[in-house]
């Protein structure tokens, strides 16, 4: 017996708890034989309510039970058997009563002058905020501020006494990153990556194109089914969901792959790997699929999963792309993931081709190679060069736009690109 009992959140599903325990062994069953029972009268909710009325009935003089509903969560059935209906729903209010949040309200007036009391007058507002740092609040004292601590280190990455201490692996997609922020770049390369759906999907799509046998949608499909424990969801309708997205992709690469094969071309190699050095950097990675086509043309193929369509212009300009055939012209490409009799022949791309799942319809855009457009090769080269310099730097630029956010890019920068909070 307790003189008070709390039973914080009741919500349906967590109690009651309707799914079946104790199935694998069938305790429950074996119980209901011991006892002279049926074994189809096991009744979860029953079993549900013996333990709520156990713990309403160790209350001797207050019970407090809460609920709070949400979109996703409903009040649950045991609730009403407390009051015998459920009370009038309370909104409250934003704005909580704590050190934490008078902190942060504070430290907001001093930057955005607040007309409305008590945070009125700046004067009273600084001696709040000194107040709080005095006694220990979290937040309160400048040093823990944003943008206030001097760096810990100013030393380059590479060099060292102004020279540079190892070469700088670079792979095709971290270029094009740090062509698109440096900032980001070096976050993500650094600790802060976070991998989310749309990179996990298109792992699992370049580990099925693998499976140079997989054409239909029904072959691919099973690919990817055996792949997709790999990812992680939230919820089961985030799964559906991305299953339905998923099986539009398949459907459009099967419709590339088919096209392919019905025009006569062959597969030269799929993930095929590469390394070769420029300038101070070493560039490796690997190439989705490298193909014959018809008439002997060899194409650098790119596969991607986004729904953005890229303008001609940066289909011409795409480093990754640019980056896989100047590694075909070096000669540089691991014969191993090459098949034998065709790997001699594999000395100068006719051009690069990006496969794009990701929209409402199958696109393919074209880069032409280097043989079209010579200039290409020479400015490849130089990006790499100037990439792998500012790389080895001590500062990296954030380069604010579209990428910075969740809706435009797999990866948003997790650092807040904010002015200091004060100077008080």
């Amino acid at each position: 017996r307790f003189s008070l009992v709390v039973i914080p959140g009741l919500v349906d599903g967590i109690w009651p708890n309707l799914k079946p325990r104790s199935s694998l062994l069938g305790a429950r069953t074996l119980e209901q034989v011991a006892n002279g029972l049926e074994t189809d009268s096991v009744d979860e909710l029953a079993g549900e309510l013996r333990m709520f009325y156990k713990t309403v009935g160790a209350a001797s003089q207050h019970l407090i039970a809460t609920v709070t509903e949400t979109e996703s969560d409903t009040a649950s059935q045991f609730f009403e058997l407390c009051l015998g209906g459920i009370p009038d729903q309370r909104e409250y209010p934003i704005g909580q009563r704590s050190l934490r949040v008078l902190t942060a309200k504070l430290r907001r007036a001093l930057v955005s002058p607040s007309n409305s009391a008590p945070f009125d007058d700046p004067v009273q507002n600084v001696a709040a905020l000194a107040q709080l740092a005095l006694a220990g609040v979290p937040g309160a004292d400048p040093e823990q501020w944003m943008g206030i601590l001097q760096p810990s280190t100013e030393e380059p990455l590479f060099y060292e006494d102004g020279e540079l201490t190892e070469q700088i692996r670079i792979s095709p997609s971290q270029l094009q990153s740090f062509l698109d922020c440096p900032l980001h770049w070096f976050i993500n390369n650094h600790g802060g990556n976070d991998v989310g759906f749309e990179a996990g999907l298109g792992t699992i799509l370049h580990d099925a194109l693998e499976n140079l046998d997989a054409i239909s949608v029904a072959e691919l499909q099973n690919e990817v089914d055996k792949r997709w424990h790999r990812l992680r969801f939230e919820a089961d309708w985030m799964n559906e969901y991305s299953k339905r997205k998923a099986r539009k992709m398949i459907e459009k690469l099967s419709e590339y792959l088919s096209s392919f094969s019905a025009s006569g071309g062959k597969v030269l190699g799929s993930e095929v790997g590469f390394t070769f050095e420029q300038g101070d950097a070493v560039i490796s990675g690997r190439i989705d699929r490298l193909e014959r086509t018809a008439d002997g043309g060899i194409i650098v193929v790119d596969l991607k999963t986004s729904k953005t369509q890229p303008s001609k212009t940066e289909v011409d300009e795409n480093v990754q792309l640019l980056t896989y055939q100047l590694a075909i012209a070096n000669n540089s490409l691991h014969e191993k993931d090459l098949e034998a009799k065709l790997a001699e022949s594999v000395q100068q791309a006719d051009g690069a081709r990006l496969v794009l799942v990701g929209g409402d319809k199958l696109s393919t855009p074209s880069q032409p190679s280097f043989a079209e457009t010579p200039e290409s090769k020479a400015q490849i080269k130089e990006t790499i060069d100037d990439a792998a310099k500012k790389m080895a730097q001590n500062f990296f630029v954030a380069q604010i736009g579209s990428h910075c956010t969740a809706r435009f890019t797999k990866s948003p920068c997790k650092v807040h690109i904010v002015e200091a909070v004060t100077n008080a």
